[in-house]
Protein backbone atom coordinates (compact mmCIF):
# COMPACT_ATOMS: atom_id res chain seq x y z
CA UNK A 1 0.00 0.00 0.00
CA UNK A 2 1.76 3.37 -1.39
CA UNK A 3 0.43 6.50 0.49
CA UNK A 4 0.12 9.58 -2.28
CA UNK A 5 3.30 11.20 -1.24
CA UNK A 6 5.16 7.28 -2.20
CA UNK A 7 5.74 6.34 1.38
CA UNK A 8 4.14 2.83 2.09
CA UNK A 9 1.72 3.53 4.52
CA UNK A 10 2.01 -0.17 6.35
CA UNK A 11 5.90 1.13 7.16
CA UNK A 12 5.04 2.25 10.73
CA UNK A 13 3.05 -0.73 11.37
CA UNK A 14 5.69 -3.46 12.54
CA UNK A 15 4.20 -2.67 16.10
CA UNK A 16 0.85 -1.80 17.83
CA UNK A 17 0.88 1.50 18.79
CA UNK A 18 0.16 1.69 22.74
CA UNK A 19 3.81 1.99 23.99
CA UNK A 20 4.72 4.84 21.40
CA UNK A 21 1.70 6.75 21.94
CA UNK A 22 2.45 6.46 26.07
CA UNK A 23 4.95 7.39 25.59
CA UNK A 24 4.30 10.55 23.79
CA UNK A 25 1.59 10.98 25.97
CA UNK A 26 3.84 11.23 28.83
CA UNK A 27 6.64 13.41 26.85
CA UNK A 28 4.26 16.11 26.41
CA UNK A 29 3.26 16.33 29.98
CA UNK A 30 6.66 15.93 31.60
CA UNK A 31 9.28 17.19 28.74
CA UNK A 32 11.42 14.97 29.46
CA UNK A 33 14.05 13.49 26.52
CA UNK A 34 11.86 10.57 25.12
CA UNK A 35 14.67 8.40 25.32
CA UNK A 36 15.48 9.01 28.85
CA UNK A 37 11.47 8.93 29.65
CA UNK A 38 11.17 5.34 27.99
CA UNK A 39 14.03 4.28 30.23
CA UNK A 40 12.52 5.36 33.45
CA UNK A 41 9.13 4.47 32.53
CA UNK A 42 10.15 0.66 31.71
CA UNK A 43 12.17 0.69 35.37
CA UNK A 44 8.94 1.91 36.91
CA UNK A 45 7.00 -1.05 34.72
CA UNK A 46 9.71 -3.54 35.95
CA UNK A 47 8.69 -3.02 39.67
CA UNK A 48 5.26 -3.10 38.64
CA UNK A 49 5.49 -6.13 37.04
CA UNK A 50 7.67 -7.85 40.25
CA UNK A 51 4.88 -6.53 42.37
CA UNK A 52 1.73 -8.36 39.95
CA UNK A 53 4.32 -11.66 40.20
CA UNK A 54 4.39 -10.92 44.09
CA UNK A 55 0.65 -10.72 44.41
CA UNK A 56 0.35 -13.74 41.91
CA UNK A 57 1.75 -16.01 43.99
CA UNK A 58 0.74 -14.65 47.67
CA UNK A 59 -2.60 -15.50 45.96
CA UNK A 60 -2.38 -19.16 46.38
CA UNK A 61 -0.68 -18.69 49.36
CA UNK A 62 3.41 -18.66 48.48
CA UNK A 63 5.71 -16.31 49.61
CA UNK A 64 6.11 -14.20 46.37
CA UNK A 65 10.19 -13.24 47.04
CA UNK A 66 11.43 -16.65 44.74
CA UNK A 67 8.91 -16.07 41.88
CA UNK A 68 10.38 -11.98 41.86
CA UNK A 69 13.92 -13.38 42.26
CA UNK A 70 13.68 -16.02 39.27
CA UNK A 71 12.11 -12.62 37.47
CA UNK A 72 15.12 -10.46 37.95
CA UNK A 73 17.11 -13.63 37.59
CA UNK A 74 15.79 -14.65 34.40
CA UNK A 75 18.58 -14.40 31.21
CA UNK A 76 15.67 -12.03 29.14
CA UNK A 77 14.99 -9.74 32.06
CA UNK A 78 17.74 -7.45 30.64
CA UNK A 79 14.67 -6.39 28.07
CA UNK A 80 12.35 -5.73 30.83
CA UNK A 81 14.49 -2.34 31.67
CA UNK A 82 15.07 -1.58 28.41
CA UNK A 83 13.53 1.13 26.14
CA UNK A 84 11.19 -1.54 24.18
CA UNK A 85 7.65 -1.82 23.84
CA UNK A 86 8.04 -5.51 26.17
CA UNK A 87 7.58 -4.00 29.92
CA UNK A 88 4.33 -2.82 28.93
CA UNK A 89 3.17 -6.18 27.56
CA UNK A 90 4.30 -8.06 30.04
CA UNK A 91 3.02 -6.10 32.64
CA UNK A 92 -0.38 -6.16 30.92
CA UNK A 93 -0.33 -9.54 30.64
CA UNK A 94 1.15 -10.35 34.08
CA UNK A 95 -1.78 -8.07 35.49
CA UNK A 96 -4.54 -9.92 33.08
CA UNK A 97 -3.72 -13.38 34.65
CA UNK A 98 -3.76 -12.13 38.15
CA UNK A 99 -7.41 -10.92 37.98
CA UNK A 100 -8.09 -13.80 35.78
CA UNK A 101 -7.21 -15.62 38.89
CA UNK A 102 -9.41 -13.47 41.27
CA UNK A 103 -12.47 -13.75 38.58
CA UNK A 104 -12.46 -10.21 37.51
CA UNK A 105 -13.17 -11.09 34.30
CA UNK A 106 -13.46 -7.55 32.59
CA UNK A 107 -10.53 -6.55 33.88
CA UNK A 108 -8.54 -9.45 32.79
CA UNK A 109 -10.11 -9.13 29.32
CA UNK A 110 -9.02 -5.18 28.90
CA UNK A 111 -5.93 -5.52 30.04
CA UNK A 112 -5.27 -8.69 27.29
CA UNK A 113 -7.12 -6.39 25.17
CA UNK A 114 -4.85 -3.53 26.07
CA UNK A 115 -1.84 -6.11 25.17
CA UNK A 116 -2.50 -6.77 21.97
CA UNK A 117 -2.48 -2.89 21.01
CA UNK A 118 1.41 -3.11 22.80
CA UNK A 119 2.50 -5.84 21.13
CA UNK A 120 1.17 -8.42 17.99
CA UNK A 121 1.42 -11.18 20.66
CA UNK A 122 -1.03 -9.85 22.39
CA UNK A 123 -3.61 -11.98 20.30
CA UNK A 124 -2.47 -15.22 22.35
CA UNK A 125 -3.67 -14.07 25.47
CA UNK A 126 -7.13 -14.85 24.95
CA UNK A 127 -6.42 -18.42 24.35
CA UNK A 128 -5.82 -19.07 28.50
CA UNK A 129 -8.62 -16.53 28.67
CA UNK A 130 -11.20 -18.76 26.97
CA UNK A 131 -9.91 -21.91 28.56
CA UNK A 132 -10.89 -20.23 32.13
CA UNK A 133 -14.00 -19.01 30.96
CA UNK A 134 -15.02 -22.53 29.88
CA UNK A 135 -13.81 -24.00 32.75
CA UNK A 136 -15.65 -21.41 34.52
CA UNK A 137 -19.12 -21.74 32.47
CA UNK A 138 -18.99 -25.64 33.05
CA UNK A 139 -18.46 -25.11 36.81
CA UNK A 140 -21.53 -23.02 37.03
CA UNK A 141 -23.89 -25.21 35.33
CA UNK A 142 -27.32 -25.31 36.66
CA UNK A 143 -26.82 -21.41 37.60
CA UNK A 144 -28.84 -18.70 35.25
CA UNK A 145 -27.43 -17.99 31.90
CA UNK A 146 -26.51 -14.34 32.67
CA UNK A 147 -24.31 -15.69 35.44
CA UNK A 148 -22.77 -18.49 33.17
CA UNK A 149 -21.83 -16.50 30.36
CA UNK A 150 -20.18 -13.35 32.52
CA UNK A 151 -16.80 -15.66 32.56
CA UNK A 152 -16.67 -14.85 28.64
CA UNK A 153 -16.69 -11.35 28.37
CA UNK A 154 -12.53 -11.87 29.22
CA UNK A 155 -11.61 -13.64 26.12
CA UNK A 156 -14.48 -11.29 24.24
CA UNK A 157 -12.53 -8.24 25.85
CA UNK A 158 -8.91 -10.16 24.71
CA UNK A 159 -10.27 -10.54 20.92
CA UNK A 160 -11.49 -7.30 20.87
CA UNK A 161 -8.54 -5.73 21.53
CA UNK A 162 -6.78 -7.11 18.45
CA UNK A 163 -10.18 -6.91 16.17
CA UNK A 164 -9.68 -2.59 17.05
CA UNK A 165 -6.11 -2.88 16.15
CA UNK A 166 -6.49 -4.52 12.89
CA UNK A 167 -9.53 -2.57 12.36
CA UNK A 168 -7.34 0.60 13.26
CA UNK A 169 -4.72 -0.24 10.84
CA UNK A 170 -7.05 -1.05 7.64
CA UNK A 171 -8.58 2.38 8.42
CA UNK A 172 -5.08 4.00 8.07
CA UNK A 173 -2.99 1.80 5.92
CA UNK A 174 -5.75 0.19 3.66
CA UNK A 175 -5.19 -3.03 4.78
CA UNK A 176 -5.37 -5.02 7.97
CA UNK A 177 -2.48 -6.85 7.64
CA UNK A 178 -0.19 -4.08 7.92
CA UNK A 179 1.88 -4.90 10.69
CA UNK A 180 2.76 -8.28 9.14
CA UNK A 181 3.76 -6.58 5.82
CA UNK A 182 5.47 -3.92 7.82
CA UNK A 183 7.81 -6.98 9.31
CA UNK A 184 8.48 -8.79 6.47
CA UNK A 185 9.19 -5.94 3.66
CA UNK A 186 10.57 -3.51 6.17
CA UNK A 187 12.25 -5.51 8.87
CA UNK A 188 12.71 -9.12 6.82
CA UNK A 189 11.09 -11.20 9.04
CA UNK A 190 8.04 -14.23 8.68
CA UNK A 191 6.40 -16.58 10.10
CA UNK A 192 8.78 -19.81 10.14
CA UNK A 193 9.12 -23.19 11.88
CA UNK A 194 10.23 -22.27 15.38
CA UNK A 195 11.71 -25.72 16.01
CA UNK A 196 14.16 -24.97 13.22
CA UNK A 197 15.05 -21.83 14.61
CA UNK A 198 15.46 -23.47 18.21
CA UNK A 199 17.70 -26.31 16.93
CA UNK A 200 19.60 -23.29 15.22
CA UNK A 201 20.06 -21.71 18.45
CA UNK A 202 21.31 -24.74 20.73
CA UNK A 203 23.95 -25.56 18.57
CA UNK A 204 25.49 -22.90 19.82
CA UNK A 205 27.15 -23.00 23.34
CA UNK A 206 25.98 -19.71 23.93
CA UNK A 207 22.29 -19.99 24.02
CA UNK A 208 22.79 -23.43 25.30
CA UNK A 209 24.17 -21.93 28.70
CA UNK A 210 21.33 -19.10 28.24
CA UNK A 211 18.49 -22.01 27.79
CA UNK A 212 20.02 -23.81 30.80
CA UNK A 213 20.08 -20.80 33.14
CA UNK A 214 16.21 -20.32 32.02
CA UNK A 215 15.63 -23.85 32.72
CA UNK A 216 17.29 -23.28 36.85
CA UNK A 217 15.03 -20.10 36.66
CA UNK A 218 12.22 -22.15 36.05
CA UNK A 219 13.01 -24.72 38.25
CA UNK A 220 13.99 -22.94 40.93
Amino acid sequence: VVTADGHEAWGEFSWPPLYPWAIGLLHLVFRLDAGQLMLLINLVLFAALLWLVRAREEQDGRPGGAAMLAVVAAPFSFFLSSALSEPLFVVLAAWSLLMLRRQRWGVAGLAAGLAAWTRNAGVYMTIPLAVAALVEHRRRRGQPASVRLVPWLAPALSAGGFVTFRLFAWALTGTPRAPELSQRYGWGNSLGNPFTNLMGGITHWQYAVVAAMLMLVIVL
